[in-house]
This record gives C-alpha cells, structure tokens and sequence, in this order.
C-alpha cells in the first residue's frame, strides 16, 4: 500500500494536530505510563472528533477530491501520538532506530511509530510480520506488489530467529528489522530504505 498523501492534505493535517496540541498545551499527549493500547484509543477518539469538527470543512471545501474516512482518522491519530513537529530530526538523531524513538514517544506503539516514518521524505517500506506473516506492507513510494525482496527476507529471518535486532546493506539497499517477542507471539517490524534509483 502506498501511504503517499497530497502535499496540501498532509499540510493541513500536520496544521490540525499542532494547533490542537498547542491549545491543549501538550496535556493531551499520553505519558509512558499509559498501555500502548489505551494510548492508540485514546488517539482514536480524539482523531475522529477532530474530524468531524475540522476535516469536514476541507472536504467541503475540496469535494472533488474524495479521502475515505478513516484513512484520514488513522492518520490524524498517528500525528497525536507522534507528532510531526521535530520529527524528522529526532528520526535522524536517532538513527531510525524504532527503540531509540520510543523513548522519545513512549506512549505511541512501535507499529505506530514505524509508519510515521512513512510520512518523511526518506524513501522507504515498513513491512510488519506476524507469527510469520506478512500483515502490513506499506511505502511513502509507488512499490510494486508486496512481495518481499531476498535482503528482506534474510534479515527477517535472522531478526525472527535470534530475536535481536537486525541490519543489513547490500547495492544500497538497508534492511532493518526489531523484534516485538513475548512467550507466544512474534512480531517483527521492518523498515527498507531504497536507492534513490529505485523510486
């Protein structure tokens, strides 16, 4: 799935968040303390008033472009949770590395986490396995198919199987992975970054 969203629509949606969050002072931003889960549902909410209250007016004012709903509510519930202001820079300070980041934004769920990378300009594809599994495949690109690349899926594996986190490059790909285990569950969540020839 390709998570690319208009320029002006993304604006407005970052604009949304950040006149929220300054009203409310930053108040409304969970804490660590708060489970990932009552923290993504909490976003939800608060996301889907949003939209009622403020979406709707550039819907109305944009009737030609249509933007299922909770596409737009997802996204702006992303942005509650990890705001996009400093973002990049906190990305890149980091290295893009999904644990380091989460101590920045504890109550945001990794998954969540990894697909606001999605909204910087660095091309990439956040791939999430379950068990498994391929459950999520998504690029800020057009990516064709969803099948995985070989890099990916060697460094799947290894994450899988060990357990630790995993890099690999190869030809100017850069594969990352990092394991979400507990006794009887296996997520991993990946994050390629493409050669600019390649977009």
């Amino acid at each position: 799935m390709n998570q690319t969203l208009p320029d002006d629509l993304t604006d407005f949606l970052d604009s949304l968040v950040a006149e929220f969050l300054a009203n409310a002072k930053n108040q409304f931003l969970p804490t660590g303390d708060v489970p990932p889960e009552a923290a993504r549902k909490k976003a939800l909410l608060k996301a889907q008033q949003l939209h009622q209250t403020a979406f709707i007016n550039w819907q109305e004012q944009n009737p030609e472009r249509l933007v299922p709903c909770q596409v737009v509510i997802n996204q702006i519930a992303r942005r509650l949770l990890v705001p996009t202001q400093d973002l990049a820079k906190t990305a890149r300070q980091n290295g893009f590395d999904l644990f380091a980041l989460r101590k920045d934004y504890p109550a945001a769920p990794l998954d969540i986490l990894a697909s606001r990378l999605l909204n910087l300009p660095d091309p990439c594809v956040i791939t999430i396995m379950d068990n498994g599994h391929l459950t999520s495949r998504e690029s800020n690109f057009p990516l064709r198919g969803k099948e995985m690349f070989p890099l990916e899926v060697k460094v799947w594996e290894q994450c899988h199987k060990s357990s630790r986190v995993k890099k690999e490059s190869r030809l100017g790909w850069v594969v990352y992975a990092w394991p979400v285990h507990e006794v009887d569950w296996k997520r991993e969540i990946l994050r390629t970054v493409v050669p600019e020839i390649e977009v």
